[in-house]
């Protein structure tokens, strides 16, 4: 029977291990691909401009090396004066919501509400605020903990699977 099983589900489970590495591979090596597609992009834009240095009887080379210590240059400047300006700009953000607290404000919206609607009990609203947010951190937590459980269940299952343990029981990755 177990001989059975193993020819039946080994080139399925195969192709998935196979599929699952090459995911995987190309997850971590994504940067790479990144990097190479941009450098690629970085050398359409410049080719242009080392071809036009190159027909004033500039060598190759030197017509690189000139466009891309400008290009690098322009990059530089243009940081120089975009940073300082960001860094100010979050600065004052962060001193204008030092004072702003999220309960202030779903309290000052509350008590807007309620003299519109005057059905609703005061402190209704903010508790329905906070039991959503506590639901939707438990509900992130939950998940995790279940995905990391069905993993080290497929992976029991594949060990036992492909060890063949004279003793054990095969059981499937989706039960409890």
């Amino acid at each position: 029977m177990s001989e059975f099983v193993y020819r039946k589900y080994y080139k399925p489970i195969l192709l998935i291990i196979a599929l699952s590495a090459f995911l995987y591979i190309s997850y971590q090596i994504i940067t790479i691909y990144l990097l190479l597609a941009i450098s690629i992009l970085i050398a359409l834009i410049l080719k242009p401009f080392v071809y036009l240095l190159e027909k004033q009887k500039l060598s190759r080379t030197l017509s690189s090396l000139i466009v891309f210590i400008s290009f690098l240059l322009i990059i530089y400047l243009s940081l120089s004066f975009l940073i300082p300006q960001l860094v100010s700009q979050m600065n004052q953000l962060v001193i204008t919501l030092k004072d702003v607290s999220l309960n202030q404000e779903i309290s000052l919206f509350e008590k807007k509400v309620i003299k519109v609607l005057p059905i609703i009990k005061e402190g209704e609203i903010s508790s329905r605020v906070q039991n959503f947010f506590k639901d939707q951190i438990y509900a992130i937590i939950i998940t995790g903990y279940q995905l990391l459980k069905l993993k080290l269940n497929i992976f029991t299952y594949l060990y036992k699977l492909f060890h063949r343990c004279p003793n054990t029981q095969l059981r499937s990755p989706f039960s409890s």
